[in-house]
């Protein structure tokens, strides 16, 4: 999963980790709205994704759905503090013999260790993916079954 993980100088009263309400009233030119309540279909809304907690969300649902406890996902701090020490989020665990992986990354960390780089910059060697997104994350979650508790006999299916 991709998306935005912190939008800069955006503050709404009462709200915490507040979306940025913006709209392109002519073409060129973007307006950012310091509320919520402007016309239907008027402005795009994004909302900032905690990517820590969908990591402990997941390993806390991956956990229980295989009958065990909560698994642990290690915590890193903020997205933009995660960026900056380029770091990524993540853990392993699960019950009953289930294994269960989440990390994050940015997004350009992410391309840089996953993607041809060739097929993600431009002929004059600029690569928006890996260079133009920093407030942008890939969660990436995956639950497997030990191999060890599959070949026992009775063991569940793979």
């Amino acid at each position: 999963m991709a998306d935005v993980c912190a939008v800069s100088g955006v503050w709404l009263p009462r709200v915490q980790a507040a979306p940025l309400v913006s709209s392109r009233p002519a073409p060129g030119r973007v307006q950012d709205h310091s509320t919520l309540y402007v016309p239907w279909g008027s402005a795009d809304i994004f909302f900032p994704t905690d990517f820590q907690q969908l990591a402990a969300l997941y390993m806390e649902a991956g956990g229980r759905a295989a009958g065990g406890g909560a698994g642990a996902a290690q915590q890193e701090g903020s997205c933009e503090a995660a960026a900056a020490r380029g770091a990524a989020g993540g853990g392993s665990g699960g019950g009953d013999g289930r294994h269960l992986d989440a990390f994050h990354l940015a997004t350009g960390d992410f391309l840089s260790r996953f993607a041809v780089s060739k097929n993600t910059r431009t002929l004059s060697g600029w690569n928006p993916m890996v260079q133009d997104w920093p407030n942008t994350r890939l969660f990436v979650g995956s639950s497997r079954q030990r191999a060890a508790a599959a070949q026992q006999p009775g063991g569940p299916p793979q």
